[in-house]
């Protein structure tokens, strides 16, 4: 996970700055062994000016920043430069001397990258029951978010004076390059390109001349691996060829863009919305969205554009956007317009689900050590599970003493053996380091299998490198011949920290492999009809990116995306993936380490409070990717937040059935009901009256009665943070809603108390369903969804905001048109408005749909007489269809309007023309006047 920087040196010194020593290295050797033999608790004798700190003395990245963090205040020296090369003593040590030498700092070296540390968990083993998360409005504290989408238009997006283009391309890009050049010479853009292959192997003299005059650069060798099929083997292999010309290519690149900086465009094909739907068709869709995050922060003076085109054509979406760019990072592109990522906290669940059952068998990657061994613990304590786990670890030969240490002991045990290794069996320090290592994970892994069964579940460990496809496919096979797997759980994962330049290619393979090799050969191998629960482990490297984790970022991001994906294919699947901050083990945390912590605003998770959102996750949200992390990090500004939470489920309807002649009703909780909080009259939340419509509709489905005349007599207003309403039916054919918590009444004081009535027809005319939408008015709509959202909300924000102010889930009218007696709209569902109401669910209609369509109906008023109405009563609704994407179109016909009532009939329609639902006689009267 990204972690912060190294802390900066504090303005003064309590105590008189140490002497240099005089640019002498063996003085700073001795120096470095002093830190080091408190860091690791080798003795001296032993620390050998050639070790690798991390990989022979197990030294991570935040312990190193700490040491030179501590030698460059203690002595005066420069704490901008990041020494190069070997982190051995003997480099370490020549960089300080050379800084030491000056007291400028002029050795060659960097600044300092944000490292990400390396952190363990410890074990709890008291009885697990389903744990409470954080509250919602607790701000210091972690929470799970959810990504969703806003629109932007072409206001708020910045001119580019586009003239000199060059097109990145890979072996088949020909016909995609012929599309661009016709486009770039209505704009007078010249368009050069280069083969990925050719530009790899090009002196730098040559580079520099290619760049020379460009002022933006498109990657497009990656234009056909999206559509890769199902093909475990082919992914792998689609995937590897792409990471490493992309790493080729800007090995290349980096040094000219640092020089020189450009435009980036890199184009990629999901869903539009970068993941929050998936498709099941773009498999590889995701690539390389990771490595661009982390890219976007290793080129801070370029400027990268990240473009997510979804299903339309690269040569469009290019087109519409080389000459503007967005503020942000990312862009993705709907039939509705452009849109922008953005993240809201997850609100509490109204229920918990979990798809496991007591004996169920679940396959663990990575499981048997860490956070991830922690979370499968409380899975497999909750649900009766049984677990395979697997990891690289042998378990050990007979019965050493060192099995038998308890916690607090092991790593003095572990230290001590590597050192007699070393005095007594003439051992070299990093052979000694590697026992040692290994004995420590063979202790964690024998530990907790012994923890499993003091707690009574059943579960095995197998040694598997998962990383191997061969290895692993035949674990599977294994498995699968004794019993079927019912859940999975992939949390093996691997993270070594380097810029771009300066990742080796086995380092890339390692994290890539580790991460999503597993993923392939169960794509392969796996029989997905008896899955029931995927859980991912992924990292908000991937979701924001990180300074040095490029290709990590890649792995986690692509991960979270193919499990999207996998639910799309396999909808029976409860698949999610979960984004990680840093986790850090009880008392595991150094004081250095903490402060860097706190600076950055990041609060790391613990066992106590990271398990509890593990399983928030997997039993109570219905999301596919989720992120924990505390929005207050320093990282997290890489999108925006939203004010409101995402409902945790979307409702599948809003009526529960009477059970034993009771009434039907219907309970409303501001707290799991997000979408109330976003719909305040008067300032204060009420229901929409379409909610009103959607409720007698819902009661009265299937009975061949549909209603008429609705009336809207006063709001469904919440004082509380819950409503309880009644659907009362009486005998003269009418149907009442009513509040649940009433006195006994006769009929016309029930009337008298209601919220809304309607009458109960068998049929009637359907006048709305006559209107329609000419081709080219549809088109026009869709153009000025591209360049500005609908006035309406501006009116209705800076005039109106206190009669009636919405939220992201009413936010979807996107533009409008009027045409004589004639207005028209078009609308989308917003990523909140799915995600707090299930489409189409058991819905008889969706009503923030017809929320929409009121709100365009409202519109008109508001545009020609400067006033804000509301429903006031509906004639006849008629519901035809349902919506058959996120998009639609609102058809309003005049019957008359004026500044205090409308009257017309309304028609919604997929943009196809299919008719969805009409509002005959719909009648709006004016509460408020802009005056």
């Amino acid at each position: 996970a990204p972690a912060p920087a190294p802390a900066s040196a504090p303005a003064a010194a309590a105590a008189p700055m140490a002497a240099g020593g005089g640019g002498d290295i063996n003085v700073w050797k001795e120096r470095l062994r002093e830190k080091l033999v408190t860091t690791t608790g080798y003795p001296a004798d032993m620390l050998e000016d050639d070790l690798d700190l991390e990989a022979d003395l197990g030294v991570d990245s935040v312990q190193r920043a700490e040491i030179w963090v501590s030698l460059t205040t203690e002595y005066g020296l420069n704490q901008d430069v990041r020494p190069e090369g070997a982190r051995t003593i003997s480099n370490l040590a020549r960089t300080l001397a050379g800084m030491d030498a000056d007291k400028g700092g002029s050795a060659t070296g960097k600044k300092p990258e944000a490292e990400a540390p390396t952190l363990s968990a410890s074990v709890s083993s008291e009885v697990y029951e389903l744990p409470a998360v954080a509250a919602p409005d607790d701000t210091q504290a972690c929470h799970l978010y959810a990504a969703g989408t806003q629109f932007i238009d072409e206001s708020q997006m910045d001119a580019f004076d586009c003239k000199q283009v060059l097109a990145i391309v890979g072996a088949d890009s020909g016909a995609l390059l012929g599309r661009l050049k016709r486009r770039f010479a209505k704009r007078d853009i010249e368009l050069n390109s280069v083969k990925d292959s050719v530009l790899v192997d090009m002196p730098d003299t040559e580079v520099e001349a290619l760049l020379s005059g460009i002022d933006t650069i498109l990657y497009l060798a990656h234009e056909n691996t999206a559509q890769t099929p199902w093909d475990g083997e082919l992914l792998q292999n689609t995937l590897d060829d792409q990471v490493g010309t992309l790493y080729a290519v800007f090995r290349v690149l980096i040094p000219m863009l640092t020089a020189t900086p450009k435009r980036l465009i890199f184009p990629v094909s999901m869903d539009g919305q970068f993941g929050v739907k998936g498709t099941s068709e773009n498999l590889l869709g995701a690539f390389p969205c990771g490595f661009v995050r982390c890219l976007d922060k290793e080129l801070a003076d370029s400027k990268c554009q990240l473009i997510d085109a979804g299903s339309m054509d690269w040569a469009d979406v290019i087109d519409n956007n080389i000459e503007v760019v967005s503020p942000y990072l990312e862009m993705g592109m709907v039939e509705s317009g452009r849109v922008i990522p953005v993240m809201a906290q997850v609100a509490p669940s109204a229920e918990r689900r979990m798809e496991l059952e007591k004996g169920d068998l679940v396959l663990v990657t990575g499981g048997a050590r860490g956070i991830v061994f922690e979370c499968v613990y409380a899975l497999a304590r909750y649900t009766g599970c049984k677990l395979v786990l697997t990891g690289r670890t042998d378990l050990p030969e007979g019965s050493p003493d060192w099995l038998r240490v308890g916690a607090s002991e092991i790593d003095a045990v572990i230290r001590q053996m590597e050192i007699d290794l070393v005095k007594n069996e003439g051992l070299k320090l990093p052979e000694a380091k590697r026992i040692g290592t290994k004995s420590r994970s063979q202790w964690e892994v024998v530990r907790n299998l012994k923890l499993l069964a003091d707690a009574g579940i059943e579960a095995v460990y197998e040694k598997c490198d998962v990383s191997d496809a061969k290895e692993f496919g035949g674990l599977i096979q294994k498995i699968s011949k004794k019993e079927s797997i019912v859940g999975i759980v992939h949390g093996s994962g691997v993270q070594k920290s380097a810029m771009i330049m300066d990742l080796p290619d086995k380092a890339i393979e390692l994290t890539l492999k580790t991460k999503l090799t597993p993923l392939f050969t169960m794509i392969d191998q796996i029989d997905w009809s008896a899955v029931k629960l995927f859980s991912g482990f992924g990292s908000i490297a991937g979701l924001f990116g990180n300074f040095g984790q490029s290709d990590y970022a890649l792995g986690n991001d692509m991960l979270a995306w193919l499990v999207k994906e996998l639910v799309a294919e396999h909808p029976h699947i409860h698949a999610q993936t979960a984004e990680w901050t840093a986790w850090t083990g009880t008392g595991m945390v150094s004081e250095q380490e903490g402060k860097r912590f706190k600076e950055a605003g990041l609060i790391a998770l613990t066992v106590e409070t990271g398990v509890p959102l593990f399983m928030e996750g997997i039993t109570g949200v219905a999301d596919g990717r989720v992120a924990a992390f505390n929005a207050t990090a320093d990282f997290a500004v890489g999108r925006p937040f939203l004010v409101h939470p995402v409902a945790a489920r979307p409702r599948t309807r809003l009526v529960t059935k009477g059970k034993d002649g009771a009434a039907d009703s219907v309970h409303f909780s501001l707290l799991t009901d997000t979408y109330i909080n976003q719909h305040l009259v008067n300032m204060e939340p009420v229901i929409p009256g379409t909610f009103v419509t959607e409720i007698f509709a819902e009661t009265l489905h299937k009975s061949g009665l549909i209603p008429s005349e609705i009336h809207f007599r006063r709001p469904m207003q919440l004082r509380g943070d819950e409503l309880e309403v009644d659907v009362v039916r009486t005998d003269d054919d009418q149907m009442m809603l009513v509040p649940k918590d009433r006195p006994q009444l006769n009929a016309k004081a029930l009337a008298n108390l209601s919220y809304a009535s309607c009458k109960l027809v068998k049929s009637a005319s359907v006048e709305g369903a006559k209107l329609k939408i000419s081709k080219k008015d549809l088109k026009q709509l869709q153009q000025l969804s591209l360049e500005t959202s609908a006035s309406f909300y501006s009116m209705l924000d800076e005039k109106f905001y206190k009669a009636l102010k919405t939220g992201p889930v009413f936010r979807g009218v996107r533009a409008t048109l009027e045409d004589g007696d004639m207005f028209y709209s078009t609308v989308t569902m917003t990523t909140q408005a799915l995600a707090a109401l299930e489409q189409p669910g058991e819905f008889v209609f969706n009503p923030v749909l017809a929320d929409m369509a009121v709100q365009v109906a409202a519109a008109w008023a508001m545009i020609r007489y400067n006033a804000m109405e509301i429903p006031f009563e509906i004639g006849t609704l008629h519901v035809a269809g349902t919506i058959n994407s996120s998009d639609a179109v609102v058809i309003c016909k005049e019957k008359e309007i004026n500044a205090e009532k409308s009257t017309m009939d309304v028609a919604v329609r997929n943009l196809d023309g299919s008719l969805i639902m009409t509002l005959n006689g719909l009648v709006l009267k004016t509460i408020m006047t802009g005056e």
